[in-house]
């Protein structure tokens, strides 16, 4: 396996050449600094760029050419990432080596068509289009605020973190969608290919130099970008004293949601000693958490904990009947604090890092998997993966208990179930 680079200034090209895979997989990435009053808006984009073209002008003719091209798969991914809103342009198809001559090119035309060619006429998206698009967005969104786990989730990222991007919705808003019109959103299309900063990934058995000439003749944008780096949130205003707030919504199930603030990590505390601690503390069925939330006590339907190393954020999420809130609370307290204790074997560490051996060996055979890790390395100066087998042995549990105490409890937040709350 080896690895290619190319700056060419409107773009850069990514290019792991491997023969793994009878496979090509492409990513084309747009990134800009995200903006609460875009993420809507970027949807609505990637939802239409991604469901026809000026030569596909419906949604059945662009199934069609897909099966044309031996099944081969097209879409765009609207995401928010932090402080990047991102939009990804993504194909997988078969390398012409197992399909036949020209397969390759007559695939990228389609895929670049997608970005290049939309289905547009005087200044706007195909009206019905347009809409089809913004109804089905609308209903995505009715959808989310019906997902109760979703929406606690939500609110104590809304409570913890007001006005930041951690406190924005990656669906958009209602308000926002209704908004948006249709010459508006192609003056938007516009301004994205002049101004997002843009990564192309490729990973296959391929000729790097191919497909960076390819690239520079055919994704037809010759604007220089500013360099936009990702950076992490840190995170501020670490209270004294935790919070409780309880809300009601109707259902059956309670979800309660507790969220920790974590002072700075260093970069090999985020990368290997925080999914450590969270795995031990609730990240599987042998979690302490589990065992002590779910098992011993009975007091949950489900329990388990996240740490978000770049939001210097922790999540213990749990599903609960509301009689169980105080008792769940008071325990989950407790088995935190004796992560600070050591209270937690050598063992747990050492299983954790066969695990982490065996999702790394994974990787191998997924491209985009393989795409996931370089892009990480190339944005976020994460290590490959021969780097991470070798630093994730150096974690021992004097790190686990140091990063402990850097977690301190923000807030309690219990969505409650009521059935007669409407």
């Amino acid at each position: 396996m080896k690895y290619y680079d190319y700056d060419l200034l409107p773009f850069k090209i990514h290019v792991i050449q491997t023969n793994r895979f009878k496979t090509v997989s492409v990513q084309v990435n747009f990134y800009r600094t995200i903006k609460k009053e875009e993420i809507t808006k970027r949807n609505v984009l990637c939802a239409l760029l991604g469901s026809t073209t000026k030569a596909y002008p419906k949604e059945r003719f662009m199934s069609m050419k897909r099966q044309e091209l031996y099944a081969a798969g097209f879409g765009c991914t609207s995401m928010k990432n932090i402080n990047e809103a991102v939009l990804r342009f993504q194909t997988d198809f078969l390398n012409e080596k197992y399909t036949e001559s020209g397969m390759l090119k007559e695939t990228l035309d389609f895929f670049i068509s997608m970005i290049m060619e939309p289905n547009v006429t005087d200044g706007k998206f195909d009206e019905e289009q347009f809409h089809l698009v913004k109804k089905r967005i609308k209903k995505n969104i009715l959808q989310a605020q019906e997902n109760n786990r979703y929406v606690a989730e939500r609110r104590i990222s809304e409570i913890m973190c007001p006005n930041t991007p951690l406190a924005y919705s990656s669906l958009g808003t209602i308000d926002d969608l209704e908004h948006i019109t249709n010459e508006e959103l192609y003056q938007y299309y516009l301004e994205v290919l002049q101004k997002d900063t843009i990564d192309i990934y490729i990973c296959g058995d391929v000729d790097p130099v191919w497909m960076k000439d390819y690239f520079l003749e055919n994704l037809k944008i010759k604007t220089t970008k500013k360099p936009f780096t990702f950076q992490s949130l840190q995170a501020t205003n670490i209270r004294k004293r935790s919070r409780t707030i309880v809300e009601k919504k109707y259902a059956e199930q309670s979800n309660l949601v507790i969220g920790f603030k974590i002072d700075p990590l260093t970069p090999f505390e985020r990368d290997y000693v925080a999914p450590i601690y969270t795995q031990i503390l609730g990240g599987s069925s042998n979690s302490k958490l589990f065992r002590v939330i779910r098992e011993k006590h009975s007091l949950c339907y489900t329990i388990h904990s996240n740490i978000y190393g770049f939001e210097h954020l922790m999540l213990i999420h749990a599903g609960i009947d509301a009689k169980n809130f105080k008792k769940t609370v008071e325990y989950i307290k407790k088995t935190w604090k004796e992560m600070e204790k050591g209270k937690f074997d050598e063992q747990d560490i050492q299983n954790y890092i066969q695990l982490y051996y065996y999702s790394l060996d994974e990787v191998y055979d997924s491209p985009n998997s393989l795409i996931q890790i370089y892009s990480s390395h190339i944005r976020r100066h994460m290590d490959l993966i021969d780097e991470k087998k070798e630093k994730i042995q150096k974690v021992t549990k004097d790190m686990v208990v140091k990063l402990a105490r850097k977690i301190h409890l923000d807030t309690v937040y219990l969505l409650e179930g009521d059935q007669t709350h409407e």
